[in-house]
């Protein structure tokens, strides 16, 4: 059983634990059952968030409780415009002040030539990248504050991590062979919408998280076994969009 089904399981039963105290009166504020599950919930996704150090998951999701059982914290009552306007404004100032990990992570790469950075993230506006397929067969691309689409034109693709802050990101796969059994695609989508194009005959299991956003399939695919694409991350206020072509 994962960590997160676990987490998920022992906050519910939390909260039911609660419901019965309050009921029985020995707490001193009163709050509604479903004000008890949209706690458990948003609780979830402040976990997800500071496990995932997504600085939008952790803000929004304290934004949302603290506007769900502010009663029960003790804290200043403030409207929900108020927590969702400093929500967004703490995730842009902290994830300008403090850089991804992952990000840094991956540019360790760049000194062996294994991965390949296409970074537009200091590029505003709509552009488009065509990857090489000779240096591509692990592919990292990162937007922010755009818009870019992205071809991977490779012979035999291994990997890829995408990135989209802010902005907009397109990233074709349809020119993209693989020649292993099965590769992972892991993406890290924020306040922003990527958009994902496979070929039709890819066998794409999808498994990314979604906090305050939504993963979507279009069009339908075939029951082909192999290759098998592992698509894995999160998305946080946002939408990760996957077309079959």
């Amino acid at each position: 059983m994962s960590k997160r089904k676990i987490g998920w399981g022992l906050l519910f039963i939390a909260a039911a634990i609660f419901l019965v105290v309050n009921h029985l009166g020995l707490l001193s504020a009163d709050i509604s059952v479903l004000r008890v599950f949209l706690a458990a919930a948003f609780l979830c996704g402040l976990v997800d968030g500071i496990k995932n150090r997504s600085f939008p998951g952790i803000f929004f999701s304290i934004a949302f409780l603290w506007a769900t059982i502010d009663n029960v914290l003790g804290v200043p009552e403030l409207s929900l415009w108020i927590l969702l306007s400093a929500a967004l404004f703490l995730s842009i100032g902290f994830s300008f002040l403090f850089p991804e990990s992952y990000k840094r992570k991956y540019e360790k790469h760049m000194h062996d030539q294994k991965w390949k950075d296409y970074e537009d993230g200091d590029k505003v506006g709509e552009h488009q990248t065509v990857i090489d397929e000779t240096a591509s067969e692990e592919v990292y691309c990162f937007n922010r504050f755009g818009a870019t689409t992205k071809y991977v034109n490779t012979s035999n693709l291994r990997s890829a991590r995408l990135e989209n802050h802010f902005g907009e990101m397109k990233v074709y796969f349809d020119h993209a062979e693989i020649t292993q059994n099965q590769i992972t695609i892991s993406v890290d989508n924020s306040f922003g919408e990527m958009q994902l194009y496979f070929p039709r005959h890819w066998n794409v299991q999808v498994n990314v998280n979604a906090t305050l956003a939504d993963v979507s399939e279009k069009n339908a695919k075939a029951s082909a076994e192999f290759p098998r694409v592992l698509l894995t991350g999160n998305t946080s206020l946002g939408e990760v969009a996957i077309f079959y072509i």
